[in-house]
């Protein structure tokens, strides 16, 4: 038990000092949001994808 504590605490460590973890997950959440509402929008008609 003591073991894996120490493991998770350097964990929460290495994740907490990492700078580039945050602005990651913000880019992956904000390219989620800008697919899904181009989705949503080209299937409700509002904008016709290229036709390429």
């Amino acid at each position: 038990m003591r073991r894996f504590h120490l493991e998770a605490q350097w964990r929460r460590e290495a994740a907490r000092t990492n700078l580039w973890l945050v602005p990651t997950i913000e880019v992956a959440v904000g390219l989620f949001a800008v697919t899904y509402a181009l989705d949503r929008a080209a299937y409700n008609g509002r904008i016709t994808p290229p036709s390429w």
